[in-house]
């Protein structure tokens, strides 16, 4: 914010299909992890997909153990419910955050 360095990026993973569902994903840069920025792009990612009304339902993937993205989406209100074995990555934990109601 200060000095206009790129650190990260974050985004959808296409539009919201048509039952509502849209896909988060955002990485931060080495040197500036451990700070909140991750769970400040992805409360912003957040906040953002909810504007929409046909959103209404947020999923994200995570590899599947403990680290720090998993911390990020829990402390944004999501819920793990799914393992998913996929061919290129192993393991993903499959993460969702419902709209409010």
């Amino acid at each position: 914010k200060q000095n206009n360095t790129l650190i990260g990026s974050c985004g959808y993973k296409g539009k919201p299909t048509v039952e509502g569902i849209i896909e988060i994903g955002y990485e931060i840069a080495h040197q500036y992890r451990n700070r909140g920025l991750a769970t400040e792009l992805a409360n912003g990612l957040i906040e953002n997909a909810f504007k929409n009304e046909t959103v209404k339902l947020i999923i994200a993937h995570t590899l599947g153990h403990e680290n720090a993205s998993t911390k990020v989406l829990q402390k944004c209100g999501f819920t793990k419910v799914e393992e998913i074995n996929d061919p290129e990555n192993g393991l993903l934990w499959k993460w969702q955050l419902k709209r409010q109601q």
